[in-house]
């Protein structure tokens, strides 16, 4: 009985999470759009859509695999944790290296200002997502849940600020996302103590 009462529970807390993360969204959406030109949207766009393409390419797309062997108990999970961590700082090293080459393709050619942005843009990206993904193998639905809701809080003040009060257009949009997502990382990290799951000795490949 108490498996079913769980999953009921799991399922209103996602469900709020969600929806309220939705509903932010919605208010983001009409900042944008009032305070940001078209043609700085497609830039928005366009580097929305690179990150998305780039953060599975180089962090190999593991987060699938902590969920999958973070919830089986039979691995453990501080070399889990390690292991997905370490494989995923190389090759946002990576990254970092070849992102400043994409000035060289003309589709990418105006989004040269905004390079080092993207990099550190993409490296908080990955850290939350790394962070998150352990927190939810480990079954902290709460905790994983609440944090949703927060990051999604964050951004959208962090909007208001840099875009709206400051006006800096992509830039802020940019700058909003670095800091709701490493705020996100490093809340997760020392909520879920994730420092004791991180051990080089417990690297394995």
């Amino acid at each position: 009985m108490n498996k079913y009462k769980n999953l009921a529970f799991n399922t209103i807390v996602f469900t709020i999470g969600s929806f309220s993360s939705k509903l932010i969204s919605l208010f983001l959406n009409n900042l944008y759009t009032k305070h940001i030109s078209p043609s700085q949207l497609f830039a928005k766009s366009v580097l929305e859509t690179l990150a998305l393409f780039l953060i599975p390419v180089f962090t190999f797309s593991l987060g699938e695999a902590i969920i999958r062997y973070g919830l089986d108990n039979k691995y453990d999970k501080k070399k889990i944790f390690t292991t997905t961590s370490i494989i995923s700082l190389s090759g946002l090293l990576l990254m970092a290296a070849v992102v400043p080459l994409l000035r060289f393709i003309p589709v990418f050619s105006s989004l040269r200002s905004y390079g080092l942005l993207l990099i550190i843009y993409i490296f908080c990206s990955a850290l939350r997502a790394q962070c998150s993904q352990f927190v939810r193998a480990r079954e902290m639905v709460k905790l994983f849940s609440f944090d949703g809701i927060l990051t999604t809080l964050m951004l959208l003040l962090f909007n208001v600020l840099f875009i709206s009060h400051f006006g800096l257009g992509v830039k802020g949009f940019m700058i909003s996302n670095i800091l709701s997502d490493l705020c996100s990382a490093i809340f997760l990290f020392f909520s879920a103590g994730l420092k004791k799951y991180f051990n080089i000795g417990s690297f394995s490949s």
